[in-house]
C-alpha cells in the first residue's frame, strides 16, 4: 500500500497538467452537476473540480490521509463502501476496476449504493495504459466492461474514449482511456 502511495505523488508534470486541464473537465461535463462519489480517489485530485458536497473513498490509509490533509472529505473503505443503501446519485470510479482481480464485489457495492435511476461513470485504461501499471490485474475493454456491468443489473447509457475518440489509440498512448457510463434501473431490486 505504502508503495502504491508513493507511486501516486510521483507525478509528472505533464501528467498533472493533462489530468487538470483535459481531463478533470472533461469528466466534470461528462457528469452531472451534483455530488459525486469518487470510488478508488487515490489522493482526491478530482474533487478539487466536483460540485460542493463530493466525497472519496479509497482503500489506501496513506492516500486518505493525504487527501484529508488537503481538506478533501475522504474515507477509508474496505471491499466494503461506508455507505448506506441509495444514499448516493453519482458515483465516479476512474481507473479502479483494473486493479482488481474481481471487480464484482465493488460492482455490487456501487450499485448498493446508487439511488434508483442513480449513474455512475467508469474509466479503464486502454492497452498501453494498463501495461505500464504493475498493479493492474484485469485488462478490460468496452466489450467485457458493458457484459460486466449489464450482467450485474445496470443500464448502458453511453461511452467515450479519452483525450482521442479512438479505442485504437489506446494500443500506443498511455493516457487514452475508456469511459462508459450506466444508470441503476429505476426499478432495482436488491438481490445482489
Amino acid at each position: 500500500m505504502s508503495d502504491y502511495h508513493d507511486y501516486l505523488t510521483r507525478k509528472s508534470g505533464l501528467g498533472s497538467i493533462y489530468r487538470s486541464v483535459f481531463l478533470f473537465p472533461k469528466l466534470k461535463l461528462e457528469l452531472r452537476d451534483m455530488p459525486t462519489l469518487d470510488v478508488g480517489s487515490g489522493l482526491g485530485d478530482f474533487l478539487f473540480y466536483a460540485p460542493l458536497g463530493s466525497a472519496g473513498v479509497d482503500i489506501n490509509a496513506k492516500n486518505v490521509l493525504h487527501a484529508q490533509n488537503n481538506n478533501l472529505q475522504v474515507s477509508l473503505c474496505t471491499e466494503y463502501l461506508p455507505f448506506a443503501d441509495s444514499t448516493w446519485e453519482q458515483i465516479l470510479c476512474d481507473q479502479v476496476l483494473e486493479h482488481l482481480i474481481n471487480p464484482l464485489v465493488l460492482i455490487y457495492e456501487m450499485k448498493r449504493i446508487l439511488i434508483p435511476s442513480g449513474q455512475i461513470l467508469l474509466g479503464v485504461p486502454g492497452k498501453k495504459g494498463f501495461s505500464r501499471d504493475p498493479d493492474h490485474k484485469k485488462f478490460i475493454d468496452h466489450d467485457s466492461l458493458y457484459e460486466l456491468m449489464t450482467s450485474s443489473g445496470f443500464e448502458y447509457i453511453s461511452h467515450f474514449y479519452y483525450p482521442l475518440p479512438s479505442k485504437r489509440i489506446g494500443d500506443h498512448l498511455r493516457f487514452q482511456s475508456l469511459y462508459m457510463k450506466f444508470a441503476k434501473p429505476l426499478f432495482y431490486e436488491s438481490s445482489n
